[in-house]
Order: structure tokens, then C-alpha cells, then sequence
């Protein structure tokens, strides 16, 4: 039960900000039909996530399971969570693994947040290739890198080739 509410504790947050607008206009305004109406809407919109971030569920379970169980033949690295630390709803899964494997609390929570910033600065890298100018232009954290592209192979080049 304690790892169903901690691997749902997002979606019953989500639940609980969802009914506030139903309950503050159930306080406030009762016989109001507009109110209610707006309050449905918002109600529903912040239901369909919470709904969607409680139905992952099953993959937070299967991921975790397959953390044990590398735990269990000795295959585990920490690293190992890292893919898991780009959605903060898996965060808790990778702090669970961590937590299994032996981690200390302090340690995992260093390793997630780590993890996470890295997996940031990557989700935000934009990447260019321009084949004319042979060159390769990164830009990460605000910064820009130039790459030379190799030369393309001589059979590329041949006037043989299809």
C-alpha cells in the first residue's frame, strides 16, 4: 500500500486540485449555474492529467521490478536510474531503486537531481548539421559549438557511384 501512494502521490495531488474548484464553488456560490459550469471545466481538464498520470501505474511497477530484480543478480548500477529522472512522476521510482539497492538517502536524493539536470540540459540541446558547409553546430546551455564533418569517402564522390 505505502508503494501505491508513494508511486500515486502526483496523480491524488492532481485529484485533490481538481475537486478544489468544485468544492470552493459548492462553498461560495451554490445556486450560481455559471460558476458551476466553469468549475466542471477546470474540474475536468485537471482530471484528464491527473487520470493520465495515475494510469502510468503499471510501467512505474514494471520499472521498478526490473530494478529489483537487477539488484538481486548483482547487475545494478545507479546509473541505471538515470533514464528515469526526466519526469518527476519516475523520479520516485528511481529514488525507490536507489533506496533498494543499499543508497543512502542523501546520496540518491544527490544522484536524482543530478540526473535530472543532465537529462534537462540534453532535452534542450539543438543540434545542426549542414551538409553544404560540412559543418556540425551545437548549442547546449546557451553555448555554441562548431564541429568539422569528415570528409565524405571517395566512393561518395565517384561519378560511378548511384
Amino acid at each position: 500500500m505505502w508503494l501505491w501512494l508513494s508511486f500515486q502521490r502526483y496523480a491524488l495531488l492532481l485529484a485533490l486540485v481538481a475537486a478544489s474548484p468544485l468544492a470552493l464553488t459548492w462553498w461560495q456560490m451554490p445556486a450560481a449555474w455559471w460558476a458551476w459550469s466553469l468549475a466542471a471545466v477546470v474540474a475536468l481538464r485537471i482530471g484528464a492529467v491527473a487520470v493520465a498520470v495515475g494510469g502510468r501505474w503499471p510501467r512505474k511497477l514494471r520499472a521498478l521490478r526490473v530494478a529489483t530484480r537487477r539488484i538481486e543478480l548483482g547487475r545494478f548500477a545507479p546509473a541505471d536510474v538515470r533514464r528515469y529522472c526526466g519526469d518527476p512522476c519516475f523520479r520516485v521510482v528511481a529514488r525507490e531503486a536507489l533506496r533498494r539497492a543499499g543508497v543512502p538517502a542523501a546520496e540518491a536524493r544527490r544522484l536524482v537531481r543530478a540526473y535530472a539536470r543532465e537529462l534537462r540540459i540534453e532535452a534542450s540541446e539543438l543540434v545542426v548539421v549542414d551538409h553544404v558547409g560540412g559543418q556540425i553546430r551545437r548549442v547546449s546551455a546557451g553555448q555554441s559549438t562548431v564541429l568539422s564533418l569528415p570528409p565524405p569517402p571517395a566512393s561518395v564522390l565517384s561519378p560511378d557511384h548511384p
